[in-house]
Order: C-alpha cells, then sequence, then structure tokens
C-alpha cells in the first residue's frame, strides 16, 4: 500500500509540473525571446518584443517611485535624438497586471511638472521581470540584434560615449 500511494503522489507531482515553463533569469549572451508587449505612448496597444530587439534597444526597469529612474527620462530621450539607431524600451519595474492605469495617471498628473519619456512604456507586465530580475532600479538591459549585450543599474552610467559604443558592438 505504502508503495501505491508512494507511486501516486509521484505521478501527481510530475503531472502538475508538466507543461509549465520554466523561466530563467537571462545572462549576458544569451538569446531574447519573443514576447508580447502590452505598451502605451507607442503607435499600437501591443507588440512583440522581436518589434524592438532586432536592432539596438535599452530595456529602461523603472518606477513611478523612482526619482533617479525619472531624472533619466531627458538623458534618454536625447540620446534617441543624437542616436536614432538607439531604442530605448521603458518597462514599469512593477511585477503586476495593473500597470497601465496607474502609469497613465501619474503621466497624466505629471504634464507640465516634470519632464516625461518620449519613449514606449510597457506596461502590464510579468514576463520581462521574471527574464531581468533586479533588486534595484534604474535597471537596464542592453540588447543588440536579439541577444542580451550587458546589464546593469543605476551605478553604472549611461551617456552619449557608453551608447556609442554600444552601438558600435563594443563592451563597456
Amino acid at each position: 500500500m505504502k508503495g501505491r500511494t508512494f507511486l501516486v503522489a509521484l505521478l501527481l507531482v510530475a503531472l502538475n509540473g508538466y507543461g509549465q515553463s520554466i523561466r530563467r533569469p537571462l545572462q549576458v549572451g544569451d538569446p531574447v525571446p519573443d514576447i508580447p508587449l502590452q505598451l502605451i505612448q507607442y503607435s499600437s496597444d501591443s507588440a512583440q518584443l522581436f518589434t524592438f530587439t532586432q536592432g539596438y534597444v535599452l530595456l529602461d526597469f523603472w518606477a513611478t517611485s523612482c526619482s533617479s529612474c525619472l531624472l533619466k527620462f531627458p538623458l534618454l530621450d536625447s540620446l534617441r535624438s543624437i542616436y536614432p539607431a538607439f531604442q530605448v524600451l521603458g518597462v514599469t519595474g512593477y511585477r503586476t497586471t495593473k500597470t497601465k492605469v496607474r502609469v497613465e495617471q501619474f503621466l497624466e498628473k505629471m504634464k507640465g511638472k516634470f519632464f516625461l519619456p518620449r519613449f514606449p512604456l510597457v506596461v502590464e507586465d510579468t514576463t520581462l521581470t521574471d527574464l531581468f530580475p533586479f533588486a534595484s532600479i534604474p535597471h537596464y538591459v542592453w540588447i543588440r540584434h536579439g541577444t542580451v549585450w550587458a546589464i546593469t543599474n543605476w551605478a553604472n552610467p549611461i551617456d552619449a560615449t557608453t551608447v556609442s559604443r554600444f552601438l558600435q558592438d563594443e563592451k563597456f
């Protein structure tokens, strides 16, 4: 009887885990999977990540409560103007599916009081925060032609030199 109970328990555990994808965090050099994104400040409400990651893109993980994140927006926008091949995708660092309204309300409230980003913002995300976990924000993921090129944070400067090196495929 004990053997049969053990076998049934083992089968239940095995069947329960079947079909669930295990998302491991991505590292530098890993290919970035194509996942659907919910967006604001973009020509469409949704897009696939590959729409952005086939060139040079910076994923900027941020939050409405992070002042250093907000202070980076003017710099990121100006770097996009200087380097047209450089794209920025803002990813709200809240690991929830209820961020769209929260971010839209924040942007509306801050209009005219603060410089707001002009790049697309990913909302309603739970996948990117699994793929690129972080302990603090801002958190940056540099993607070059569909591959993770670098992962940096607030301690690493983002400036014209860094972006130029990124666009020339130089490590930094």
